[in-house]
């Protein structure tokens, strides 16, 4: 089974942003994933929930979805930190602590073999 990647992307909603800019966010996210994808990583991008949450009027606070978002962490076998932020700075202090692998540029992450 291939290794799993946390994706550790800012978001934006607790700093304000608008839907714009978060959902920039998520797309920047998207690209990426698909690079990590391409190096045969499975990846949690947890900003993908930006899609579930968008108009939907009985979507939990923030809090639940970063409290689901670390589960996450805790189940990758490493994270892929692309920048700061509250949220990401969160996600990469816990999987420091848990001794997972991380990466700050996509040219650190090695190309896994094939399963």
């Amino acid at each position: 089974m291939r290794k799993s990647v946390y994706l550790a992307h800012p978001y934006g909603r607790r700093r304000g942003l608008s839907e714009a800019e978060i959902e920039a966010n998520a797309i920047k996210s998207i690209e990426i994933e698909r690079e990590l994808m391409l190096k045969n990583w499975n990846v949690f991008n947890p900003l993908l929930w930006h899609f579930v949450h968008k108009d939907w009027p009985l979507s939990p606070d923030e809090t639940v979805w970063g409290d689901l978002a670390m589960a996450w962490v805790d189940k990758c076998d490493a994270l892929f930190y692309a920048s700061s932020s509250e949220g990401t700075d969160r996600e990469y202090y816990r999987a420091r602590h848990l001794g997972k692998q991380i990466f700050f540029e996509l040219d650190d992450v090695p190309t896994l073999e094939e399963k």
